[in-house]
Parts: structure tokens; sequence; C-alpha cells
């Protein structure tokens, strides 16, 4: 295999994976799974064991659990073998995502308290993802004081620059504070989730969070849904057909 070999089997598999995220997002996912395939034996071709790896963690999305759980624990070895940090604690959550949904509870958390050691030391630029989810793991537990904390320090590792993830942590806020009693400021955080959604345009993310903001209203005596906020809402709603 000559160097322009293995650049142009390399450039063509990440043309492929790019465009099965394409095909993916845009809803036809036989076709996503077909490119990846390509990509995957390009790759394989080249020989290359680091973008294996980033193929078979886009393949994950694909697979039935119990599949997905034995190929997440393989890619964290392999993004190890690879001195890729990052993409090990990208393995590390996503493993415990699958473990977690498997009612694998403790496994979860120990993956993901494993990610955020791996993160702090070598991985920094992953950290807030990590924190973020052992923030909704939790929550999931009812732990809301400490999910508030882990949270807020996601926010405080990055998630606040980054646009999806902020609003995606505003609401979970909003959730803990609310699982504590303290609805005031369950409702701050609340809003702040709703201007996010507003500002990416996110319909399913506008109308969940309208619809809690609206039951603390009853509760609370607020006068969100007269706010520019809450008719700001309403109007994005109504315009999409969504009220």
């Amino acid at each position: 295999m000559t160097e322009s070999e293995y650049t142009n089997w390399v450039d063509l598999g990440h043309q492929l994976s790019d465009h099965a995220l394409e095909l993916a997002q845009a809803g036809r996912l036989e076709a996503a799974q077909d490119e990846l395939a390509r990509a995957r034996s390009l790759f394989l071709r080249a020989g290359d064991q680091h973008w294996l790896a980033y193929v078979d963690h886009q393949r994950l999305g694909f697979l039935p659990g119990p599949q997905a759980w034995g190929l997440a624990r393989q890619l964290e070895q392999r993004y190890r073998q690879c001195f890729d940090a990052k993409g090990e604690v990208l393995a590390l959550i996503h493993s415990a995502s699958l473990a977690a949904s498997m009612g694998k509870v403790n496994q979860a958390l120990a993956r993901l308290w494993a990610a955020e050691a791996l993160a702090r030391a070598r991985a920094p630029e992953r950290l807030y993802l990590v924190l973020s989810q052992l923030g909704l793991e939790y929550l999931e537990r009812q732990e809301y004081l400490r999910a508030a904390e882990l949270l807020d320090q996601a926010l405080h590792h990055g998630a606040d620059e980054d646009p999806e993830r902020r609003g995606w942590c505003f609401f979970m806020l909003g959730r803990a504070f609310d699982g504590i009693y303290r609805p005031t400021q369950a409702e701050a955080f609340y809003r702040k989730a709703l201007s996010e959604a507003l500002k990416s345009q996110d319909a399913a993310a506008v109308q969940e969070t309208r619809a809690v903001l609206l039951d603390l209203e009853k509760r609370l005596n607020s006068d969100f849904g007269f706010s520019d906020l809450g008719l700001k809402s309403r109007s994005f709603l109504k315009e999409r057909g969504l009220l």
C-alpha cells in the first residue's frame, strides 16, 4: 500500500461517514448504514485502527441494545489502544447510557466516573459532556441536589459555550430544583431553557418547556403566559401548527 493509496482511502472514508451522518439526520437510516459499511471497508483496507473505531462508533446508534453494549465496551479499549482520550471518553459516555437503559445503574455510574477522571486528565474539552451526563444519572436517581451540583459544574466547564447542551442543562436544572421543592428557582432555569430553545428553533423543546412553565405558572401564580417569553413561545408554536 502506497502513501497515496492510504490517503485516498481514508479521505473517501471520511466523506462517506460524513454523508452517513447527513443521511441519518434526514431520516434515511438504511442509506446511512450502507454508507457507514462502505466507509468501514475503506478504513479496513487502509489498516487504520483509529478510523475503524470512529466509524464503528457511528454504527452504535443503529444496533440493538445488547449488540451496541458489546461494541461500546470494545470501543473503550480500542480508543485507548489508539491513544485517543477524547474518543475513549465519548465511548465511556455511550456505554454508560446503554448500561443505564438496561438497568445496569452501577455500571453506568462507574463508566461515567471513569470518563470524568479521564476527561480531567487528558480531554478537558469533553469534561462538560461527562458532567452533564452524570447530572442526568443522579436526576434519574432522584438525588436532586447532587444532580444540580453536577449540571452547574457542566455549565462552568464548557456547556455554557455549547448552545444545544446549554439549553439542555438549564432544563435539567429546572427539573432538579423542582424536585427539591424550589419552584421559583426551577422556573428561572426553565425560562432560560425556553429562551435557548427559541434561539435554536427547536419546536419540540419549546413545546415541552412551555408546557412545564404553564404548569408552574398555576402553582406560583406567576405571569409567564403573558410575559414576552410566554407570548413569543405561543406565537412560535402557533406558526408551526402546534397550538
